[in-house]
């Protein structure tokens, strides 16, 4: 589905980057999901499936916008059903 065809619900236009959101956002937090998988020798990994970037303002409510974006993206009724697990990243220590 192409990127301009997606309706975003949240101000920050949920599952753009942070470096394309408006100027008037700081996008400071991530939410990553993962989920664990295993390679031919049996050995897990963490796989990361989304990566959904939220601004810190109103954190636990864009948390939880995060996770419905997932479970839509990934047409599941429980996020716990397409991944293990997810953990929220201070997208400003990150490298790009």
């Amino acid at each position: 589905m192409p990127a301009s065809s997606m309706k975003h619900t949240s101000a920050a236009g949920a599952l753009r980057r942070c470096g394309q959101v408006p100027d008037t956002l700081y996008c400071a937090m991530e939410v990553v999901f993962y989920k664990e998988i295993l390679d031919h020798f049996g050995f897990p990994h963490q796989c990361e499936l989304m990566r959904v970037s939220i601004p810190s303002t109103k954190q636990d409510a864009e948390i939880r916008e995060a996770i419905r974006l997932f479970e839509q993206a990934k047409r599941v009724s429980n996020w716990k059903i397409a991944a293990d697990r997810y953990e929220v990243v201070d997208a400003s220590r990150l490298q790009r």
